[in-house]
């Protein structure tokens, strides 16, 4: 899998904030308008859930992320932004189901067989098959010792006037500083969502959720080259302060979902359509 990083550069599809007949905790309802409709079979069980989206972004990589923190990750062998009406690409990747509904909070795989198609007739969003699942389960995950550190400043106020990005994870010492240049944020009416941006292109990726000074909650899916490449660790508490200009950030808390490879196969597949 190539970078699942997003740059502040990304295509910014969607973000959602008008009405739609989806609630925001869980799947159902009426499936209408700034929102996606999941088809299929998951482990047996039936699958037909709307959830109201918050923000779509494309570049490189699928990010859908539903109101109540559903979140769908999914890279394909060129990139996903190239897609014309119509088109499809066969892609990888991970998705968590909304918080509250079917199988609310779960972590799963996507493997081969996957497929992310552009929509035609000039609809704005991706629709995408899920299939070869397997399930690594639900944050909190297993305790792992570590702590890291990040700071990132447009105005240089970061210890030496550098970005940081350090610490260690289950006794591995982790310094990402030199590739940590940038991140984004998006205020929200109760938290903020903040996510680094690196300069190597090898399939790092973080976002955490900010609210009122602490971490509530986030991941961190591991570059494949480091110790215990391409495995999900939640991130499960911390403190943060979060600015237009400078972040700051101790995460305290730390447990490990693991890594696709080891995760544990589920019969069925999902069919996701986008209504926008």
């Amino acid at each position: 899998m190539r970078s699942m990083h997003t740059p502040s550069s990304a295509i910014l599809i969607v973000a959602l904030l008008g009405h739609t007949a989806c609630r925001d905790d869980e799947g159902g309802g009426v499936c209408e308008g700034f929102s996606e409709r999941w088809v299929g079979s998951m482990d047996g069980q039936t699958v037909d859930e709307c959830y109201r989206l918050r923000s779509t972004t494309v570049f490189g990589l699928l990010d859908v992320e539903t109101r109540a923190k559903g979140k769908t990750l999914l890279q394909g062998d060129e990139g996903i932004e190239t897609l014309r009406d119509g088109e499809a690409m066969e892609a990888t990747g991970l998705f968590r189901f909304s918080d509250g509904g079917f199988l609310g909070g779960e972590w799963y795989c996507a493997g081969a067989g996957t497929t992310i198609e552009q929509a035609s007739q000039g609809v704005r969003g991706m629709n995408y098959t899920l299939t070869s699942l397997s399930r690594l389960g639900a944050c909190p995950g297993s305790p792992v010792e570590g702590t890291l550190s990040l700071c990132v400043s447009r105005e240089g106020s970061c210890p030496d006037g550098h970005s940081d990005f350090s610490g260690q994870i289950d006794g591995a010492t982790i310094d990402w500083s030199d590739d940590l240049f940038t991140a984004d944020y998006v205020r929200y009416s109760d938290e903020t969502r903040w996510m680094p941006n690196f300069r190597s292109d090898d399939a790092r990726l973080m976002q955490v959720y900010v609210s009122r000074g602490k971490l509530t909650g986030g991941y961190l899916i591991t570059p494949p080259e480091a110790p215990d490449g391409g495995a999900l660790y939640c991130i499960d508490a911390g403190t943060a302060s979060v600015s237009e200009f400078t972040s700051n950030m101790t995460i305290t808390k730390i447990s490990r979902l693991g890594r696709c490879v080891d995760a544990t196969p589920v019969e069925g597949s999902i069919s996701v359509t986008n209504m926008l």
